[in-house]
């Protein structure tokens, strides 16, 4: 198994699970794509109000499991060991998770509603554009994570010695 070796412990990674996590991975952002696609041009027309009502579920479903496993696994803990003045970041990270969830459950459910009212697929822009702004917000909250992560190997390996 590969490991990582720091100056203050090691770190075992299980393949079969690293695997799990790119793949995941790898789904959300294929669903998160498919969401944008759908929002770029108004939608008139059920088949197509339809697709993104599905798209914006199943991406809710990814997104549940994209932040548990980062709960669950670490992602936040580690960076704080590396960087103890990180812990309020790591924090505001976090529970920016549920707010993001909800937020794009409410917009799920939202177009799932559009789809049963007699006008509802063509009032669909109005999730268009709320998406857009949580694709938007959910963008800025991954660049974050990814800072976070950077500023802790940053401290982690002694930068600005």
């Amino acid at each position: 198994m590969p490991t990582i070796d720091t100056l203050t412990r090691t770190i075992t990674v299980n393949p079969a699970f690293l695997q799990e996590i790119k793949e995941a991975h790898r789904e959300l952002w294929a669903v998160l794509a498919d969401c944008r696609r759908l929002s770029e041009t108004p939608i008139h027309g059920r088949r197509r109000a339809n697709e993104f009502a599905e798209r914006l579920r199943e991406l809710c479903d990814r997104l549940a499991f994209h932040f548990s496993l980062e709960e669950a696994y670490g992602y936040f803990e580690e960076p704080v060991r590396a960087a103890p003045r990180l812990v309020r970041r790591c924090e505001r990270l976090r529970d920016e998770h549920a707010v993001l969830y909800v937020d794009l459950a409410q917009l799920a459910d939202l177009a799932e509603s559009r789809l049963v009212e007699s006008d509802g697929a063509d009032r669909m822009v109005t999730v268009q554009s709320a998406f857009i702004a949580f694709d938007e917000r959910f963008r800025d909250h991954e660049a974050a994570e990814i800072e976070l992560i950077q500023s802790a190997l940053g401290d982690d390996l002694g930068e600005g010695d």
